[in-house]
């Protein structure tokens, strides 16, 4: 099975939340042992603390960076041969159009409970794509039971479409004490 993977979140310098949840993600599937390939597609290349090429894991990286989301990595998905078999987005923004499943990972719904902490075009941006993401995806993956409800509540999602996975911890950078 190919799996692709919208690596971008992980792929910045100064990762907080959802930056870091994709940077452990990744770091992680490439530790797995197994006969999948994943494909992670970037608009910029992989900064040097990604996880490295080899077998079964490599890189698709293109621009241009605005609207990506939007055309370009769709455009990809239905030209670029061998395709994925399925896609995933660890963020709220999964590809406008897909020609293969698309599974969205949901943080929260935050900006809905407190618009005001949010700049315009942040609050503009989650509630559009975030509203697009959840009806596109075949599947979505809330990180809390919480999250899980607030998706059913404000969006009519039926729980089956909805799985709970919480987030690990990184053993090497935090200690629980005896």
């Amino acid at each position: 099975m190919i799996i692709g993977i919208d690596g971008n979140e992980a792929n910045v310098e100064r990762r907080v939340g959802s930056n870091q949840y994709a940077f452990e993600l990744l770091k992680s599937l490439k530790l797995l042992k197994s006969d999948h390939e994943f494909v992670i597609y970037l608009r910029e290349p992989p900064l040097p603390e990604m996880p490295k090429s080899g077998t079964g894991w490599s890189y698709r990286v293109f621009g241009p960076k605005n609207f990506w989301t939007q055309w370009r990595l769709p455009l990809d998905l239905y030209l670029h041969k061998p395709r994925p078999d399925v896609f995933f987005s660890p963020g709220h923004y999964a590809p406008r159009f897909s020609p293969v499943p698309v599974v969205v990972s949901i943080m929260d719904l935050g900006y809905l409970k407190f618009p005001e902490q949010f700049t315009k075009k942040d609050l503009y941006q989650l509630t559009l794509w975030t509203a697009r993401s959840i009806k596109s995806a075949s599947h979505i993956l809330a990180i809390s039971q919480r999250t899980k409800n607030d998706i059913i509540e404000a969006y009519g999602v039926p729980e089956e479409r909805i799985t709970v996975t919480y987030p690990g911890y990184d053993k090497n950078n935090f200690q629980f004490p005896n």
